[in-house]
């Protein structure tokens, strides 16, 4: 039976294999995203609850480890109207983080799902160190802002 550490150790490794596997975070070295592994925060969620609600201040930039989340905008009519589904390896928040705006988005567990939550200063720090991550950044939020 593992020790609680090396149980530790396992989903460390686990979640860098994982972030090595997300196109925003390839480029980082094995060092860089262990020290990036040891700022996350890893949130569980079940079906149909708030990941993040629309039009709140963001702070954070969060990825789905596992499971699915749905994307909805309130509507003209006061209802929310879903708009896109996001799975493993999607992440979402970097709008409000980039910008400083409000969240343009509620978020809701479709699954029960992981969410990976890397906070707006850590997230900073990142993108001072590794600019090239803007670049991947500026052709996700084209292609969100195409498509809403």
């Amino acid at each position: 039976m593992p020790s609680a550490g090396g149980e530790a150790d396992l989903a460390v490794k686990g979640l860098i294999d994982f972030l090595k596997s997300v196109p925003l975070f390839q480029k980082l070295s094995s060092d860089s995203l262990e020290a990036l592994v040891g700022r996350c925060v890893l949130q569980r969620f079940e079906v149909g609850e708030t990941v993040l609600e629309e039009n709140v201040e963001g702070g954070a930039l969060y990825l789905v480890f596992s499971g699915e989340v749905e994307v909805s905008k309130l509507g003209d009519k006061g209802q929310y109207v879903l708009f896109n589904r996001l799975n493993s390896m999607d992440y979402f928040g970097e709008m409000s983080i980039m910008t400083g705006e409000a969240t343009a988005a509620r978020i809701t567990a479709a699954t029960p799902c992981e969410i990976i939550v890397i906070s707006r200063e850590d997230f900073d720090e990142i993108l001072s160190r590794y600019p090239e991550i803007y670049q991947h950044l500026a052709i996700t939020l084209s292609s969100r802002l195409r498509h809403t």
